[in-house]
Parts: structure tokens; sequence; C-alpha cells
């Protein structure tokens, strides 16, 4: 079935023929969609003072600009595009002595194809009735209101006054467009800049929704808590990390004796976002505290933390480092294993805390585990008698080191790092 007369086909002997409806029709496309399928919306391309209604003493004048005028509503398909080029002007009719009256400025489309004698267009003055509650005049069709003039009436002679269009601006097809009150034919993803408001805002297809302009609110929890949802939250962002464990202590040794520790676990790591709609008012907050650190004895799990939520989002703490008894004999000894993690879009087991080893002549304890953030304590060891103290994890939940003695006095391990609870609110 044949459709209307694609454009920019070349005519060979006078076929195609091009209507200049159908070319108004085509131009549509590339202007702002006004609820018809084949119209667009009618006003005046911004910027600048573009066809901007000022009034003189009894003189108006609109300034240059491009006006974009509507044919459906008067029968016809499409848009005229209408050059004012330049600064027109008029007489204003005299003052009413008795009462107040509105007049109307207006660009109008003369178009003998439909309905009229010539064709052109004009920007025209229409005075209105007085009256006591004064009402502007009935605009006329295929024209766009450039604005409207109070004129008092005669005695005192108050000031003139000019009112633009609320929403007098168009603008091409998928640009922003600046207007005073929401189009009333919207289209998903349509973009404008309300005036009013003086904010940005989108339609998702059955709301307007407001751009956020407010910077992310990042909340750090280092200890048990309350959050509470912001005013304005779109969404929430939830890191939650248990508490790293400690290394195992060293245990006094004799002479040609040795003692090590395994590092501590890291504990868990779990993050999710949230619709802010999904949330309660307040959530109460657990920050786990990491292990401390021990002399001569097994390390210290660290404790987990929380975010409690219906589902709650949740990462325990690592275990503790095994602290080995003391011998004359090449031996290793275990690290405390990483904390789990649930809840989360996105939930990680801690690093495990790694084995110490050592053997009369040399001797190095075991690494703390790695967290999210890394920063597991280092081992520490030596290659002759004398003992070296753990080193604590360095980052979020990270494990502590153990220790190591050869024939001397017992020494403490590393503690692991506190876990953390960190909450991020989206506008």
């Amino acid at each position: 079935m044949t459709v209307g007369t694609p454009a920019w086909l070349n005519a060979s002997a006078g076929d195609p023929t091009y209507d200049a409806a159908e070319l108004r029709a085509i131009d549509t496309m590339y202007a702002t969609y006004d609820g018809n399928n084949l119209g667009a919306r009618p006003g005046v391309r911004p910027g600048g003072n573009a066809a901007v209604l000022s009034t003189s003493s009894m003189t108006w004048t609109v300034q240059p600009g491009i006006v974009s005028v509507s044919g459906v509503s008067a029968g016809a398909f499409g848009e005229y595009r209408v050059p004012i080029l330049t600064a027109e002007t008029g007489a204003i009719t005299a003052r009413d002595a008795t009462f107040d009256r509105k007049d109307i400025v207006f660009v109008r489309v003369y178009d003998a194809d439909n309905g009229d004698a010539t064709r052109e267009a004009k920007v025209e003055y229409l005075a209105g009735t007085p009256s006591s509650t004064p009402s502007a005049p009935t605009m006329p069709g295929k024209s766009v209101l450039l604005g409207t003039i109070t004129v008092p009436k005669a005695t005192p002679g108050n000031a003139l006054t000019v009112a633009l269009p609320t929403n007098r601006f168009t603008v091409a097809a998928g640009a922003v467009l600046p207007c005073d009150t929401r189009p009333s034919a919207p289209y998903a993803g349509q973009v404008i800049f309300n005036l009013s408001s003086g904010a940005m805002e989108f339609y998702s297809g059955s709301a307007w929704v407001t751009f956020s302009v407010a910077a992310p609110v990042t909340q750090i929890f280092t200890a048990n808590g309350t959050w509470v949802k912001p005013a304005g939250a779109k969404w929430v962002e939830v890191e939650v990390i248990g508490a790293g464990g400690s290394g195992g202590g060293s245990k006094t040794s004799a002479a040609g004796n040795h003692s090590q520790g395994g590092g501590g676990g890291a504990g868990g790591w779990s993050w999710k976002r949230f619709d802010a709609s999904a949330l309660a008012a307040s959530v109460a907050v657990t920050v786990g505290t990491g292990g401390a650190a021990v002399s001569g004895a097994d390390g210290n799990p660290g404790g987990a933390s929380s975010f409690a939520h219906t589902t709650p989002v949740a990462a325990n703490g690592g275990g503790g480092g095994i602290s080995s008894n003391t011998s004359s004999a090449a031996f290793g000894v275990a690290g405390g294993g990483g904390g789990t993690a649930s809840g989360g879009d996105m939930s990680v087991t801690g690093g495990g805390g790694g084995g110490g080893f050592g053997s009369t002549s040399f001797g190095m304890s075991g690494a703390g585990g790695n967290g999210y953030y890394g920063g597991g304590g280092a081992g520490v060891g030596s290659a002759s008698a004398g003992s070296s103290t753990g080193v604590a994890g360095g980052a979020y939940g990270a494990g502590g080191s153990g220790a190591y003695s050869n024939a001397t006095t017992g020494a403490a391990s590393g503690a692991g790092a506190n876990g953390r609870v960190i909450v991020t609110t989206y506008f």
C-alpha cells in the first residue's frame, strides 16, 4: 500500500510530485511531539530574546525569531516554520474609559490550500473586549500566541503589562525542552528543563522523574549504630566487611626449640544495592571487632558485621591463627580461615591466614589473610635465636600475622583489623 511521498527522491518527468502538506508532515520528524502522529509542538525556538513581545507607551514590538505553527489543529498536516526576520511593531488600541482590557499578539499563517485566500504569515494584534473581568480574545487557527497585553483603563492609566505564554518554547525532536508546565502528551525518555522548578526532568513512561543533582552521601560505620534513611534517597549501596582474626602467638621455647603461629583469617565482604523505597526508615548496623593479639595461644576470631535489612547483608569475621607447641623438629602450623559473607548482590569470603613454619635454623610465622581491600599482616621470622611480634591487619577486615620465637620468650601475635559497614546514598 502506497503511503506519503518520501522526501528527497529525484523527480523524473514530474514524478514524484511533492505536496507541501507532505513536506510539512515529513518535517515533523525533527520537531517535538505534540500528541498527534503528524503534528508538531507549536512555539518559539528558545535562545536570546527570540520573538519576545514588549510594549513602549502604546506600541507593541516583537523581536526577530523562528516560530513553529502547527497545522494539525486547523486541518492541515505538520508544521509551518515562520521566520520573523526583523522586529515587528504596531499600535495598541486606545485605553477604555471604564474597564481594563486584554489584547493578544500572535503569529498567523494563511494557506490558500487550507481554507485561506492568501499564502503568507503575519505578526498580528487583536484587541480584547473591555470588561470588569477581562479575558483574552480567542486565537484564530494556524497561529501561535506570542503574548498577552493587559491594557488598564484610562484613569488612573496604570502601566501596561505583558504576559508571555507559559509554554512558549519548542525545540527539535530529542532536544531538552524548556517549559513552565510539563507537556500534556509526553513520550518515554523525553527530557525537559522545568522553568517553574528549575530542575531537569525526564518522563519514565508513567511519571516525570527529577534528575538528581545532589552529591551522594557516604556514611562509614566503625562501631555499632543505626542508619537513618535520608530524605529524597533514590537508591542505597551497602558494603559490609567482617573483622579480621588475630594470628597465633608463639610460646616460650628452650634452646634448640622454636614456636610460631599461623596468620589470622580476613573477614568476609558483601555488597548490595537497594532501591531506597525497599528500606525501612532506620536499619541497625553491627560492626565486628578485630581479634585481639595473643601470646602463647591460638589467635582470636574477628567479629561479624551486618546491615540488618529484612534479609541482612552480613559478613563473618576471620578465624584466629593456630599457635604451635615448642619443638626442635621442623613443622608447620595452620592459619585461620576466612570469614564467609551473605545477603549481597556480591559476597566474597575473606582470605585465609597463611601457615607458619619453623626449624632449629630458621622459622617464619603465617601472614594475615587479605581482606577485600588487602592489608593482611606480614609474616615474621628469624634465622637465629630471638622472637618476633606479629603484624596487625592493615586494612578493613584484614587478618593479623602470627608471632615467632626461637630459644627465647614467646611473643604476641598481630591483631586483626576491625570490620566496617559503609552505606552510600544516592539522590
